[in-house]
This record gives C-alpha cells, sequence and structure tokens, in this order.
C-alpha cells in the first residue's frame, strides 16, 4: 500500500512540475512547427501513418508481453516503448496544429483532429520528464496487473 501511495505521490508531483516549464522549452514546440509548414499536409499524414505503422508493432507487443509476464525487466520494455510512442504522439499533435488554419478535405481534418486529441495523458515535451512519466506509467500498470484483492 505504501509503494502504491508512494508512486501515486510521484506521479501527481512530477505532473505538477511539468507546468514549471521555463519560457524558452514552452517555445520549442512553436519551432518545430514553423519548420514543418514546408511539408504538404499529405505527406505529414504519409509520414504519421507509416511510423505508426512500424513503432506500433513493436509497442503493442512490447505492452502484450508486459501485460502477461509482469517482471522487473518487461516493466523496463513497457517503460522504453510508452516513452518512444509518447514522444512520437505528442510532437505529431504539435506539428498537427500547423495545419489548423489550412484547408483540408474531411477525412485529412479528421485525421489532424486525431493526432491533436488522441493524447491519453498530458505528456510532457522535455525527453527526461517524459522518461520519468514512462516509467511511472509502466510502474502503475505493473502494480495494477499484480494487484491482489481481498474477499
Amino acid at each position: 500500500m505504501k509503494i502504491q501511495t508512494s508512486l501515486l505521490l510521484i506521479l501527481i508531483l512530477s505532473l505538477l512540475s511539468c507546468e514549471q516549464e521555463n519560457q524558452s522549452k514552452l517555445d520549442q514546440p512553436a519551432l518545430q512547427t514553423s519548420v514543418v509548414k514546408t511539408q504538404t499536409p499529405a505527406g505529414f499524414i504519409q509520414e504519421v501513418e507509416s511510423t505508426y505503422i512500424e513503432e506500433g508493432e513493436f509497442a503493442a507487443k512490447t505492452a502484450w508481453v508486459q501485460a502477461n509476464f509482469i517482471t522487473e525487466d518487461t516493466v523496463w520494455l513497457g517503460a522504453k516503448s510508452n516513452e518512444k510512442m509518447t514522444a512520437l504522439g505528442v510532437d505529431y499533435a504539435i506539428r498537427a496544429a500547423a495545419y489548423d488554419d489550412v484547408k483540408l478535405s474531411a477525412d485529412m481534418r479528421r485525421k489532424m483532429n486525431m493526432l491533436k486529441n488522441g493524447l491519453t495523458i498530458a505528456a510532457p515535451v522535455d525527453k527526461e520528464k517524459n522518461k520519468q512519466l514512462a516509467e511511472i506509467t509502466s510502474g502503475l500498470e505493473a502494480m495494477y496487473g499484480t494487484g491482489k484483492y481481498c474477499k
């Protein structure tokens, strides 16, 4: 019980620290989106889809192994996979926002909106904080999977 409470406290504190980014780190995503505008919306969506197909298979298999064989090693693998996929999701959401003012087909707009609204957790842009968040979420998943109940 103490471990679960400690991990929950760590998660809350790490999420609170995400709000205390300095202004230069907040400006970083804006720099990325200005570079992306040279890419066509169709080219961007093609990049996203091909990357998710390639990386998503590994992430799904890693998640399955972690869920079915919970060890320190599989939790570590899950954290690394979550870290990578979360970073991709945040990057693509930021880059998709660059196309908000561009007239797109309904299908293309739906895909852009899914990229922007598809994040399940408010993940930080900072790599170290993203790593810490991935470790915490993987640890919480493992605790849930190995939990015991009282009769």
